[in-house]
């Protein structure tokens, strides 16, 4: 479906074949006789076998909220709408628009259409779809499909050739027509597309070229429609899809198109019994909401997605399961080449960090990556620290900090303070709001003038050494009661521990509202409107979220293994950004802070704290303890 967002706008009828049948399975005319490189798996599970798992139950509580559910709605209208270039009617589901509004004629029509469509294919779209784009209505119900039913995606490169995609759906024989009359009827609205001679049980089409820029490479234009049994298969290549033969093939053999890793198969035969069952890891084995296999690098490449990602960018593989009430998120970091972390040993600065804490992160082995970072090296700061860590004590966003140890903290500021505010002042003028200032006698640099508090980095000893030591909108102190022991003792007991992260969701989920609309005042940028979907999706959720542990390790001399157990999946800043990204006007490009209109500069008095939206106090958490996440 994605080819669809780079060919389409255009009205003009084509040609339609018969549509395929769902009892007839078709036999593929050859395999991929070259090896080929897999640049993609994707398999979920499906919104409706989700519900149907005890262990998903809390998860489903979330996802299956009102909230959720409005925005789940917005989401696919605006991905709808996406799929057939009507960028004003997207801007609009975001409130923002530079266009005309639609007329009560063209309602009028619109609904007509959508009733004539209805007629004849059945439900056709959400009923609180607020599109009225005639090609987008057609798209939206597939959309709901892909979040309900079982779904699977591939796309693999042989040598020196095109990409091939292949996204299989799970369907009963109703939907799978209703996937081949709306998207047959999309395509004929396409201009100069060629329907061209298919198997029995496949329709195919020959689409023109994109123009660039285009989502997708313009090599990709010949779109199949495939059913085999209880699966729609919908590819897109150059020529012939080798890869729709193949998932065709294991599709009619394993009923299923989702193979075991490493295999090519579902099922294996046992030696021994000689009697054929699933295979270790294969969907008929597993209950993974998700399963992931990624190379973003190629895939980005191959299908000239612009990403520019760097040449070391890792294979992810990733597995997400339901865990009673968590889930439990697994996978791996895997790279061409041998990593260079080198990390030392861990150095935190224990005595300033205190209790009631709400969020505690630690990370070491950077040296290898900072020592190449062109801003480091232009302030000649060095050596460059190998670890630092961050934490959050209570409700408030104020007392959050980060601490690196550095062997010359106090020296590095007295040579570096004054250069760098005098480098930087300049640009803060234009493009945001305040100024830094820089304190010989205190050694440090804040940055004044920001509503409601004043970023400052210190310097600062202690029995582990000197730190320079970044306070959001307060100073460490030394006074309080100690963190808990354990915290520090799951650190220095995993000598390949890289990464460790402990939250409360609820109570961070609430700092990065706050930190993050601060932030848009102060980089002039556009607020996340507190009436949006995804901004009241967050306020509804948060009570839900309690404590979210991630670790990651290096278990290899090129790969890195990740575990976080949550209650969403997501951490707190991360669920700050996926709302900023589902209200982008541009969805699925760009965020909302980068795509929406920005705010007219204007001197501002420093506001009260009711001038930023917020989120509501955390509550008590479910617990205070800490827990790690194996």
């Amino acid at each position: 479906m994605l080819i669809l967002v780079s060919s389409s706008g255009c009205k003009k009828s084509a040609s339609e074949g018969d549509r395929p049948q769902s009892t007839v399975n078709p036999q593929p005319s050859t395999l991929n006789p070259q090896p080929s490189t897999t640049l993609a798996r994707v398999h979920w599970l499906g919104k409706k076998r989700i519900a149907a798992q005890k262990t998903s139950s809390y998860f489903m509580s979330i996802w299956n909220m009102p909230e959720a559910a409005r925005l789940e709605t917005q989401t696919l209208d605006k991905l709808a709408l996406a799929m057939v270039g009507d960028q004003a009617a997207e801007a609009r589901l975001s409130g923002i628009s530079n266009q005309a509004p639609v007329t009560s004629s063209q309602q009028a029509e619109n609904r007509k259409q959508k009733t004539e469509s209805t007629n004849q294919t059945g439900e056709l779209v959400n009923r609180k779809s607020q599109i009225v784009n005639p090609q987008a209505l057609l798209l939206r119900p597939l959309l709901d499909d892909l979040v309900r039913e079982e779904s699977y995606l591939e796309i693999q490169q042989q040598p020196d050739q095109p990409a091939e995609l292949v996204l299989a759906i799970r369907l009963d024989d109703p939907r799978a027509d209703l996937w081949t009359s709306n998207l047959s009827a999309v395509v004929a609205s396409m201009t100069n597309v060629q329907s061209l001679p298919a198997p029995a049980s496949r329709l195919a089409w020959r689409l023109p070229l994109a123009p660039r820029p285009s989502p997708l490479a313009t090599s990709l234009s010949t779109l199949e429609l495939a059913r085999v049994g209880d699966w729609t298969l919908l590819g897109v290549a150059s020529e012939t899809n080798g890869l729709l033969a193949e998932l065709s093939h294991r599709t009619l053999l394993d009923h299923t198109p989702v193979a075991a890793a490493g295999t090519g198969s579902s099922f294996l035969v046992d030696p021994v019994a000689r009697k054929v069952g699933p295979a270790p890891g294969s969907p008929a084995t597993t209950n993974h909401l998700l399963e992931a296999n990624l190379d973003l690098r190629r895939l980005s490449s191959a299908l000239s997605l612009g990403w520019h990602l760097p040449d070391a960018w890792p294979r992810i593989v990733a597995t997400w399961i339901g865990n009673g009430e968590l889930v439990r998120t697994t996978g791996e970091l895997i790279f061409s080449t041998p990593l260079d972390l080198q990390p030392e040993s861990w150095n935190i600065s224990t005595n300033l960090i205190h209790q009631p804490l709400v969020s505690f992160t630690a990370v070491r082995g950077l040296r290898p990556w900072l020592a190449h970072q062109k801003w480091l090296q232009h302030f000649q700061i060095g050596p460059v620290p190998d670890q630092f860590c961050a934490w959050a004590s209570g409700p408030t966003p104020l007392l959050t900090f980060a601490a690196a140890p550095m062997t010359n903290a106090a020296s590095l500021l007295q040579d570096v303070g004054s250069r760098a505010a005098a480098e930087l002042n300049p640009w803060i003028t234009n493009n945001a709001l305040g100024v830094l200032e820089f304190s010989k006698q205190a050694a440090g640099l804040a940055w004044e003038g920001i509503p409601m508090f004043t970023p400052v980095i210190e310097a600062t000893a202690n029995p582990g050494g000197s730190f320079l030591v970044v306070g959001v909108g307060s100073k460490p102190s030394a006074a309080g009661k100690p963190a808990p022991p354990e915290l520090f003792s799951q650190l220095m007991a995993r000598p390949n521990l890289v990464y460790y992260d402990w939250e409360i969701t609820q109570a961070k989920l609430a700092h990065w509202v706050f930190l993050g609309q601060t932030a848009r005042l102060v980089f002039q940028l556009p607020q996340m409107p507190p009436e949006s979907a995804a901004f009241a999706f967050l306020l509804a959720a948060a009570p839900k979220l309690g404590n979210t542990g991630t670790e990651i390790i290096q278990d290899g001399p090129a790969r890195l293994s990740f575990v976080r157990n949550s209650h969403s999946g997501f951490t707190g800043a991360e669920l700050h950004l996926l709302a900023d990204w589902l209200e982008s006007p541009a969805f699925p490009r760009g965020l909302h802070s980068s795509l929406a209109p920005r705010p007219v500069k204007k001197p501002m008095p420093k506001p009260d704290t009711k001038s930023t939206p917020t989120m509501p106090a955390a509550g008590q958490p479910r617990t205070n303890s800490v827990i790690p996440p194996h």
